[in-house]
């Protein structure tokens, strides 16, 4: 608050904004009324776990054949970001990728991360990634 220990909070407006304010001002929260939508919250995570387990298994399915397909060039990616992003957009004079192993599996999981991406507190870091691999 720029060292100010004086600073007041201005009146909140008319409408939900003042609502708000209220609700969270009550020191004892007996005000706060909110619904918690249990049956959509438990059916839109049970879609999440269901997503989530399918992406394990190709994850583990991509690890197996990283594995039997075993080069220094792709070891590296398996824990440095930059090398499996680098691999993943070289090409060749003809303009395909050099490494289509890799570079599938980025664009798998370019795709798959998009749906993350349409989260608001996550798309904010994957999506400045996501251009050059969507567009």
């Amino acid at each position: 608050m720029n060292g100010n220990s004086s600073y007041q909070k201005p009146e909140p407006i008319n409408g939900f904004p003042k609502f708000a304010y209220a609700v969270t001002e009550d020191p004892d929260r007996t005000g706060t009324i909110y619904r918690r939508f249990d049956r959509l919250s438990s059916r839109n995570l049970l879609l999440m776990e269901s997503e989530i387990a399918e992406l394990e298994y190709l994850q583990d399915k991509y690890d197996e054949e990283d594995r039997v397909r075993y080069t220094p060039a792709t070891a590296k990616s398996y824990s440095d970001w930059a090398t499996f992003e680098k691999l993943a957009k070289e090409k060749n004079p003809a303009g395909e990728p050099l490494n289509p192993q890799v570079h599938e599996r980025i664009a798998a999981l370019i795709i798959d991360q998009a749906k993350i991406g349409e989260v608001p507190f996550v798309g904010a870091h994957i999506n400045p990634f996501l251009s050059p691999y969507t567009h």
